[in-house]
């Protein structure tokens, strides 16, 4: 049996993310392939929050939110933060880059810049954060041990399971404001998303 390990603490997700598809991201021999897979997870996720939060109601007219940049810019007004959705347009500009442009390779700026942003919702992401995966392919190590490449892949794992969450992290607002005697709930909109 495969395992794989990102510690993040308690995440609740309803969203089944392929973990083969960001294994073999990190695991990936190139940066092109490695993107386009981080892309598509957190793609699903996002669609996974619409499909939760408006219960489908987003997908019609068919084809109007067909880009992961369409699908942030809907939660962002359904009141997902700045944070999060900011990481996502990150990695959405740097898979045009790869795919699009002339660059084959992950620069170390660009996961700089995507550290950067994951770690605005994601702060225990450090050097000194354990990343481990095993299966036919191991890693046992620090998030400093990796390459540019599979340390991309891990802030795209945080993204895609900090998206993957919203729709457990909105129930929870909405019964806390419940409890605490806020508002109305649901009825009266989405509440703002702080994770």
């Amino acid at each position: 049996m495969k395992q794989s390990t990102l510690r993040l603490g308690t995440v609740t997700m309803s969203h089944e993310p392929d973990t083969k598809r960001l294994v073999a991201a990190f695991f990936a021999g190139d940066d092109i392939g490695a993107v386009i897979r981080c892309h598509v997870e957190v793609e699903r996720a996002a669609v996974h929050a619409l499909d939760a939060l408006t219960g489908n109601r987003w997908r019609r007219p068919k084809g109007r939110y067909q880009y992961l940049s369409d699908k942030l810019n809907l939660l962002y007004v359904l009141g997902v933060e700045d944070r999060i959705i900011e990481a996502g347009k990150k990695l959405n500009e740097h898979r045009k880059n790869l795919a699009h442009g002339d660059q084959d390779e992950i620069q170390e700026q660009q996961m700089l810049d995507l550290l950067h942003t994951v770690r605005r919702f994601e702060p225990r992401l450090k050097d000194s954060f354990v990343v481990r995966f095993l299966g036919e392919k191991t890693f046992d190590g620090t998030f400093n041990e990796c390459t540019t490449r599979q340390k991309y892949v891990v802030c795209c794992g945080a993204l895609m399971m900090r998206l993957g969450a919203i729709p457990a992290m909105i129930r929870l607002a909405v019964v806390d404001s419940h409890r605490a005697g806020v508002g109305g709930g649901a009825s009266e909109g989405v509440p703002h998303v702080q994770p």
